[in-house]
């Protein structure tokens, strides 16, 4: 903009025509604007000369309009209500070199806590942002997560690694346009649980993330009305570096045996007498039914009562972990609920499953669900391990009873690693538990 620049803000969203007028009107010094432009809720007049700027500077503080106020990051933040007159803040900034300088007290409240929600959301050991469940303000989605994500640039840069938009009712990713921008060194994005319905719905996003690896778009209507080979392709031309989409690998749709010759190592081994017997199940071959059984029967007798014997099961620094609940009481949200939602590697996810309440887990056949196919990598061969059914919280005979899903994708101890040396057969990729009360 040419000219000085004045800033105003502290006015309601859409009224930047009238607040135009007003201010000429209130001026006791005719101006005329060289120039308006309005961005993040503030507006930019630029005039010709400094007796004009210093006519709407003296108006810092004039109330505009009375109305309630219900201002996007005081009220989404910290729920306040303002009923008063509109305040208007305005500054005038320098053109050369975009310095302000405060006609009056500076409003600190609205950048104040758009960092302090963004502070409580944020897993700095993991790089993890939670922007799941935004909450609900009068103001469009785009405009709250543009601002979200500006201000996330300056508190986190590029540590911010994994960022998640589950559940924010988003119909495509254009409210998230200036991720990539903002964050192009991202390497796991989550947008599950929204309303994405088209593929093109995803087009802003085309070949725009060059270290992405990792994509959650389940929940979707894209996921779930189409095929699994259509569903991947179409992400993967739009994603070329993403090697997981929803927990699965990508572009690998051959099922080989577990016990080939060509694998690093077998699952052949029969499983143990101990296992109880399943119902509804699915194997995609016998050597899968075999390593299935083995793992769990040894998994989940040690999850409910010494989950740090599970510790070598998960790479130190590649194994991920997550737990999102599906449902909304305020004890499961305590418990269950609780940030961080995603963790990485062994040390991380021990510390997130010995926060976790202590569980019993009903393995009756009436029960338990469990459905396994193999899959090839690069290199390798996993299994892809989906677990239904339910455990009650061991605390007190009134502990609380859930449902789960339960996704692992597991790969065969390599000779020498850490899981081999403790007696595991097996080694946990990534394990995915979904609770719901």
């Amino acid at each position: 903009m040419n000219g000085i620049v004045v800033a105003v803000s502290g006015h309601p969203h859409g009224s930047d025509e009238k607040l135009l007028g007003f201010l000429q009107r209130k001026s006791k010094q005719p101006w005329q604007p060289l120039d308006v432009r309005s961005e993040q809720g503030t507006m930019y007049i630029s005039v010709g000369d400094d007796n004009s700027a210093a006519a709407i500077t003296r108006m810092n503080n004039f109330n505009f309009g009375s109305a309630v106020v219900n201002d996007i990051w005081t009220v989404a933040m910290r729920t306040n209500v303002l009923t008063a007159p509109m305040q208007l803040s305005i500054q005038r900034v320098d053109s050369s070199n975009g310095n302000q300088q405060s006609a009056g007290p500076a409003p600190g409240g609205r950048s104040n806590a758009l960092e302090e929600f963004l502070q409580e959301r944020w897993n700095s050991q993991l790089g993890f942002l939670n922007l799941d469940e935004l909450p609900q303000t009068k103001h469009p989605i785009t405009v709250v997560i543009t601002r979200l994500l500006s201000v996330a640039k300056n508190l986190f840069g590029n540590s911010l690694a994994t960022i998640s938009f589950a559940r924010n009712s988003l119909w495509s990713v254009k409210p998230l346009r200036k991720l990539p921008e903002l964050f192009p060194m991202l390497q796991n994005l989550s947008i599950q649980d929204n309303e994405i319905a088209e593929f093109r719905s995803l087009d802003d996003f085309a070949n725009k993330f060059t270290h992405l690896t990792e994509l959650m778009l389940m929940g979707n209507p894209i996921q779930k009305t189409h095929d699994i080979q259509r569903y991947q392709s179409e992400v993967a031309r739009r994603f070329p570096s993403v090697q997981m989409l929803d927990q699965q690998p990508v572009g690998n749709t051959a099922v080989p045996s577990f016990g080939a010759a060509s694998s690093p190592a077998g699952f052949g081994t029969p499983p143990p007498s101990n296992v109880p017997e399943t119902r509804g199940n699915f194997y995609d071959q016998t050597s899968s039914q075999q390593a299935t059984e083995d793992l769990l029967s040894q998994y989940f007798p040690l999850f409910d009562s010494n989950r740090v014997a599970l510790a070598d099961l998960y790479h130190e620094q590649q194994s991920f972990f997550s737990v999102t609940l599906s449902g909304n009481t305020p004890y499961a949200r305590n418990t269950w609920g609780q940030a961080p939602r995603m963790v990485v590697g062994s040390a991380n996810i021990m510390q997130r499953l010995a926060a976790l309440p202590p569980t019993m887990h009903d393995l009756t056949p009436a029960n338990i669900v469990v459905d396994a196919i193999q899959t090839t990598i690069p290199n390798n061969v996993v299994l892809n391990i989906s677990i239904h059914g339910q455990f009650k919280e061991a605390t007190g005979a009134n502990g609380e009873v859930y449902s789960f899903d339960r996704t692992m994708i597991v790969a065969p101890a390599q000779p020498g690693s850490r899981a081999q040396m403790a007696g595991w057969r097996y080694i946990i990729l990534q394990d995915s538990l979904i609770v719901r009360n």
